[in-house]
Order: structure tokens, then C-alpha cells, then sequence
């Protein structure tokens, strides 16, 4: 869960140490993120090899990307906490990590279980809900950010519109989750050409 600052007064230097902290985490876990996924072997989707990962270790990739989502998290919530200086507010977007937050925190894994299926279909459902509520919370967070916030949601919705394959239920609910995340965004910005491409492949 997103950490929540006190509710005292919190100093500019309090404040930035704060964001060093937090920033250091970050960066930790992208590494440890990259590196648990770089040293897996990749098979095609729907490959079953004597090499495939356990539960256990699909469970440990998962909980450090749940874990890099959480401090994503934090860094987003103190960096627009509501008495921040303009200075901390531009962190986000001077140090990339909206984009980075979907791809090391979220993409690379997905693409990575996607390649694991069937055997890894339990752990990325499971992956897509964590990541898809957790966006929700950074929303709330970060609402300057939502735009952004919204097409990863309906990214995600997507992928999990993809892999259903037992309830035909299900994958409409999905489909249309992305369907409205996306016109919601295309409302917000109709010059992205590449939300009406999401919408016509839905």
C-alpha cells in the first residue's frame, strides 16, 4: 500500500530527504527488477520446458515488482504532497518515472509471464489486479498525471482482455474497461493517435 505522510506539518528538508530515500529504493529495486527478469531464459508463449519456473519463483519476480510499484508509489505521493515546493512537483517528469514506472514496474514482467503462459497464468492475473489497483491509488496521488495514469489502466485491462481464455464473461467485462479508459483519455488529449489504435483492436 501507498505510504501516507503525517499529517503535521512536514519541512521542505524533511520533505527531501524524504524523496532521496525514496528515490534510492526506487532505483534499487528497477535494478534488482531488470535483473531477475534479463536472467530467465524466454520461451514463446504456450512453451512448456523442464526449465520453467516454479511457483516460488514466479512468486519472488512478482512481489519485487509489487514491491517497486510501492515505492513508485510513495515517490509520486511525496513528491506531490500538497505543501511540496514547484521544484519537488517537476521530479516526476524530470526523472522519467511515469514512463518508467510502467515499463520496469510493470510491463517487463508482464510481457515476461506472457511468455510463460500456460504455467504463469495464475500469477500474472494476479500481477494485472495488484498493478491495476495500485495505478488507481497513485491516481488519486498524482492527479496531474492521470491521463497517463488512465491508459496504463486500460493497457493493463487490455493484457488481461488477452489472456482470459476460460469465461467469455470476463473477457468482456475487461474489453470494455479498456474500451472506456481509453475514450476517456482520447477525450482528454484527441490528438493521440495512438489511443484510437487501442480502441480499434478492442
Amino acid at each position: 500500500m501507498i505510504t501516507r505522510l503525517e499529517s503535521r506539518l512536514v519541512t521542505d528538508e524533511e520533505l527531501d530527504a524524504e524523496v532521496k530515500t525514496i528515490y534510492t529504493m526506487v532505483r534499487t529495486l528497477e535494478r534488482r527488477c531488470m535483473e531477475a527478469i534479463s536472467g530467465q531464459p524466454s520461451f514463446p508463449a504456450g512453451r512448456q520446458c523442464e526449465n520453467s519456473l516454479n511457483d516460488e519463483q514466479f512468486q519472488a519476480i512478482t512481489a519485487m515488482h509489487r514491491a517497486v510499484l510501492d515505492e513508485y508509489g510513495d515517490f509520486f505521493l511525496a513528491t506531490q504532497y500538497p505543501r511540496a515546493p514547484p521544484a519537488f512537483k517537476r521530479l516526476p517528469l524530470e526523472y522519467c518515472m511515469p514512463a518508467r514506472l510502467w515499463a520496469i514496474g510493470i510491463h517487463g514482467l508482464l510481457e515476461f509471464l506472457r511468455h510463460k503462459l500456460p504455467a504463469s497464468e495464475e500469477h500474472i492475473e494476479a500481477f494485472i489486479q495488484v498493478a491495476y489497483q495500485m495505478l488507481a491509488q497513485i491516481s488519486d496521488a498524482a492527479p496531474n498525471f492521470e491521463c497517463t495514469w488512465k491508459e496504463c489502466m486500460g493497457d493493463l485491462a487490455r493484457y488481461r482482455m488477452a489472456i482470459e481464455s476460460k469465461d467469455c464473461r470476463v473477457k468482456e467485462a475487461w474489453t470494455d474497461t479498456a474500451r472506456e479508459l481509453y475514450s476517456w483519455c482520447s477525450e482528454q488529449d484527441p490528438a493521440v493517435g495512438r489511443l484510437y489504435h487501442h480502441r480499434g483492436v478492442l
